[in-house]
């Protein structure tokens, strides 16, 4: 009987033991399933693509002259829009763009009178009128002068 009280007494030991190395080997399993391979960063000309797609979704940057370079991750705007508002726009839209590290915005604003042709000289001013010769000063008829005959 003494045997078994002694084969009792082990097993819960034993137990323990291997509770302790199958949550290990567990562990081990559950850290080596979550280290998934990273997505290669897409290249320059990928984000370049996408950028040009997100700009030219944009019905407020229809028409604008927007050139799109990208180097290494950094976006470069170039160009001319009409206002403020599509130059930020411009390059906050880039700035979305999965693999764009930085924006370097050089968008001029021209306003679009400006953008088109230059404008016509304005019409040139009418002539003056020559002056005029200041008028002879005849004598006053109420004066006391005008009744004496002229000298």
């Amino acid at each position: 009987m003494k045997t078994q009280a002694t084969r009792t007494h082990r097993a819960p030991h034993q137990n323990w033991i291997t509770a302790v190395a199958v949550m290990a080997l567990a562990a081990g399993l559950v850290t080596g399933c979550k280290k998934q391979a990273t997505p290669a960063a897409p290249t320059d000309q990928q984000v370049t693509t996408g950028i040009q797609s997100k700009l030219q979704a944009e019905s407020a940057l229809n028409g604008q002259n927007i050139q799109v370079s990208v180097a290494n991750g950094v976006a470069t705007l170039n160009g001319t829009v009409t206002d403020d508002a599509s130059r930020a726009l411009a390059g906050n839209d880039a700035g979305s763009i999965d693999g764009v590290k930085t924006v370097v915005n050089n968008l001029t604003v021209q306003p679009p009178q400006q953008a088109s042709a230059a404008a016509p000289a304005p019409a040139p001013a009418p002539p003056s009128r020559p002056a005029r010769e200041p008028r002879q000063q005849r004598p006053n008829r109420n004066s006391q002068d005008a009744n004496l005959p002229p000298v």
